[in-house]
């Protein structure tokens, strides 16, 4: 699973099926990172330059939330959660950063 951040700025979840790997994906160069965090400020919190803390609730309405995507969802959740991958009110979830410059 990836939000894939690019163009405008606006954030979109692809692979959602893909409960193996989570990143977050921006297609811009890591200068322009205070630009990137105040635009994602609703559905993500920034770690720097390497990560991203991603609110589960923006997950889930991103996805379209089957019944059993749910049931995938919230595995991964609980495995993440075993590697202090996860931050509790908001429940928020961590994904590296991958900088893609201009290649989306």
């Amino acid at each position: 699973m990836q939000v894939r951040v690019a163009g405008n700025l606006v954030a979109e979840l692809v692979d959602v099926a893909n409960f193996r790997q989570f990143e977050v994906q921006i297609a811009f160069s890591q200068e322009r990172l205070p630009e990137v965090a105040v635009a994602l400020e609703n559905m993500a919190e920034l770690e720097g330059h390497s990560a991203a803390w991603v609110n589960a609730d923006w997950l889930t309405t991103a996805s379209g939330a089957s019944f059993d995507w749910l049931v995938e969802f919230n595995k991964m959740v609980s495995y993440a959660r075993t590697k202090g991958w996860v931050r509790d009110e908001p429940v928020r979830i961590r994904g590296h950063i991958v900088w893609l410059g201009d290649r989306l």
